[in-house]
């Protein structure tokens, strides 16, 4: 359930914003690999995703100099709402958050994959490449940093 809702918020991203196109593309695509390896056990459908951890990993440290050479190191949290696109990124985040923790629960039960670990670090590394894509946001649609941020009181 956790995997058809993030997939269905990638769709939405996807048909919202063109620009955003290909990586909702490449995030369904890996989705469906998760899906057909959970359905029939069969890690055949996993033999593209160490090459998409790698690209994720490579997008993720593209987009946060970019975003560290105009705006500084990120010393705060992001409140989230700054713009019906950083919100939705924000809440494909919180469901592969939610998918990642299933999986650990998942994985440490009777079932196991013949490589746990990849899946596993597919899904972390998508939560932080959510987030590096919603930190996009600021910069494409000239979004105000100083009101997303969130400060104790």
């Amino acid at each position: 359930g956790s995997l058809d809702e993030l997939m269905a918020l990638a769709g939405l991203i996807k048909s919202k914003k063109e620009s955003m196109k290909s990586e909702m593309s490449f995030l369904q695509g890996a989705i469906y690999e998760l899906l057909s390896t959970i359905a029939t056990s069969d890690s055949k459908y996993l033999s593209k995703m160490d090459s998409r951890i790698q690209m994720m990993e490579s997008n993720i440290l593209d987009w946060q100099s970019g975003f560290e050479s105009k705006h500084g190191r990120l010393t705060f949290f992001i409140i989230p709402g700054a713009s019906e696109l950083e919100a939705q990124l924000a809440l494909a985040r919180a469901v592969a958050r939610r998918v990642e923790r299933n999986a650990v629960s998942y994985l440490s039960g009777d079932f196991t994959l013949l490589d746990d670990s990849l899946v596993l670090k597919f899904l972390n590394r998508l939560s932080d490449w959510l987030f590096a894509m919603g930190l996009r946001c600021y910069d494409d649609e000239r979004l105000s940093l100083e009101e997303a941020e969130w400060a104790p009181k």
